[in-house]
């Protein structure tokens, strides 16, 4: 039994043994490997050791060189922080503030006042003055107003002749019915004057002309502005024609018309006395011949209207010299043209000479900007389109 136990106890180290032997074995394996790499860090380690002793000695290299180099900067003054700032400079800025507001502020100011100075809104003439609004002539587009102005035809300037251009139609024919009611008082002359230039008188004449021709009655229209001639201009009277001045001067009895829808196939009884070639300078002196009334009493007689162009009011005297023939006038009057001082100086004079102002036609106003009680017939003429309408703003509601 004790050999047993002796010989089991010499098993298991020998055991033990052969397990050590197997553990150190497989170490001893590994040591080439272990080695190799050991000497590859050796060498890196010596190789970057060489580098960083060559840089280290060139960076001391440079920097002796660069300290034994002389210096060719020199401060000649210490930097001073300022007390105050460079930019932005805030004293300029402010007088320059000061200097734009002041400027800006005298425009404004007399923009305003030249505004004020003109007649703007409707509201103040109805106020001002006892004469009522005969009609609302809207302004024309830009579109309208290049056609007119290079139109070689003389139809294709008058707007009452478009039949596309409704709104301008209606304001006529507004303009044509209160003229029919004052011809019920006996009144058929009418003298259509303004106080500045470029209002649209005579553009005015010219359409009403067409739209009481347009009811078959004859109009005799008179271009009584021997110094402008807009009127005989518009209907491309030759200058050389039968003027006014012509029948003043002359013996004969009844004047030489031009009536410029004879040939075409509008038929209008339209007559026409020129004012020649305009440019007259003895014109108040041909006004005050007794021929004149003569003229007068033969157009009575012959048309069912006369409609006199004469020059601003405020202007030249042939006005208040034609008011000795005719006490009838309508009055022209385009905002933001017609000066208020011109307009009450005008009014006046037409107080002293007792003249009749039967009322004011209102030319090229703005009616989009105006109030409602003024656009009177404007949406029906300016593209209205029931089919359109009724898209935007739904089927008409029925009364069932």
């Amino acid at each position: 039994t004790s050999y047993k136990i002796i010989s089991n106890t010499l098993v298991k180290k020998q055991q033990n043994l052969n397990t050590l032997i197997k553990k150190y074995s497989a170490q001893l394996q590994k040591l080439p490997a272990q080695e190799t790499t050991l000497l590859e860090l050796t060498r890196q380690k010596n190789t970057f050791e060489k580098i960083f002793t060559v840089l280290t000695s060139k960076r001391e290299e440079l920097r002796m060189a660069e300290l034994s180099e002389l210096q060719d900067i020199v401060i000649l003054d210490e930097a001073r922080l300022p007390f105050s700032s460079v930019s932005p400079k805030k004293t300029v800025n402010i007088i320059l503030g000061l200097f734009l507001g002041l400027i800006l502020g005298a425009i404004t100011v007399f923009v305003q006042e030249f505004l004020e100075d003109k007649v703007v809104s409707i509201d103040e003439i109805e106020k001002k003055y006892s004469a009522p609004i005969l009609a609302i002539i809207p302004k024309y587009d830009k579109e309208d107003e290049e056609f007119i102005e290079h139109a070689n035809d003389f139809k294709d300037r008058l707007v009452n002749l478009m039949d596309n251009h409704l709104q301008y139609l209606e304001s006529y024919r507004l303009l044509r019915t209160r003229l029919l009611n004052f011809s019920k008082q006996g009144k058929k002359v009418f003298i259509i004057t303004s106080c500045d230039p470029n209002t649209g008188k005579s553009t005015t004449v010219a359409n009403l002309a067409v739209s009481l021709a347009r009811t078959g009655k004859k109009v005799l229209v008179i271009d009584g502005d021997l110094k402008m001639a807009g009127l005989s201009r518009i209907f491309s009277i030759p200058k050389d024609f039968y003027s006014i001045e012509n029948y003043l001067s002359d013996k004969s009895a009844i004047p030489i018309l031009f009536k410029p829808f004879k040939n075409g196939k509008l038929k209008f009884e339209i007559s026409i006395l020129s004012a020649g070639n305009g440019n007259l300078e003895n014109s108040s002196e041909l006004f005050e011949l007794e021929k004149m009334n003569d003229l007068l009493e033969y157009a009575k007689n012959k048309f069912d209207y006369v409609l006199i162009d004469s020059p601003p009011i405020n202007r030249l005297v042939d006005t208040l010299i034609l008011s000795r023939y005719v006490n009838d006038f309508i009055f022209i009057i385009r905002p933001n043209h017609t000066f208020k001082e011109g307009l009450n100086f005008a009014f006046e004079i037409m107080e002293e000479y007792a003249i009749n102002v039967n009322g004011f036609v209102i030319n090229a106003y703005d009616v989009d900007k105006s109030s409602p009680m003024y656009q009177y017939g404007y949406k029906y003429g300016s593209g209205y389109d029931p089919i359109t309408e009724q898209k935007k703003n739904g089927p008409p509601i029925s009364d069932s």
